[in-house]
């Protein structure tokens, strides 16, 4: 697989065809389906094997990633609205379920909402940026203290913009 680190502002447009991932347990892809090839621009050759994180792309805030790693190493269902890198640079948002059976990790991921992604883009911008000037830390503080406000945990946060 390529490690293209270069992004760009293009979006890539999805339609509601539902995609699907399976995981190993060390979050390496063993199954893409042709829908997430198409949008992500990668060969299946080119993503069998290689770990999830490669294809996520680099301005998720780690903030947010850290959440769903906790989870994840309690084997415990998640979700989490993501940005996503294809091949070519641009980028694709997805609202992801991890579901854990048999030693696996099955992901169903669909589209994302417009009203959601400019809600979630000003955040993560914000987490993303508060990462790169201080320590992990003060994002993750910054983000409890914006769900204290809104008197939410971020999966009823998530769940409210799905």
């Amino acid at each position: 697989m390529q490690n293209n680190s270069t992004t760009t502002h293009t979006e890539i447009t999805l339609n509601e065809t539902l995609i699907k991932l399976k995981l190993d347990s060390k979050l390496n892809i063993v199954f893409a389906n042709d829908y997430f090839t198409e949008i992500s621009e990668y060969e299946i050759f080119e993503i069998l094997g290689k770990n999830i994180d490669e294809i996520r792309h680099p301005e998720t805030p780690k903030t947010i990633s850290n959440l769903l790693w906790e989870d994840l190493l309690e084997q415990k269902d998640t979700q989490i609205i993501a940005k996503f890198k294809a091949k070519s640079g641009a980028f694709f948002w997805l609202n992801v379920y991890f579901k854990f059976e048999n030693g696996f990790i099955y992901i169903n991921a669909s589209k994302v909402k417009s009203s959601a992604k400019l809600a979630l883009n000003r955040l993560y911008n914000t987490l993303f940026n508060i990462e790169q000037h201080s320590e992990p830390i003060v994002a993750e503080n910054y983000l409890e203290g914006i769900l204290e406000e809104k008197n939410e945990t971020y999966k009823s946060f998530i769940k409210l913009h799905s």
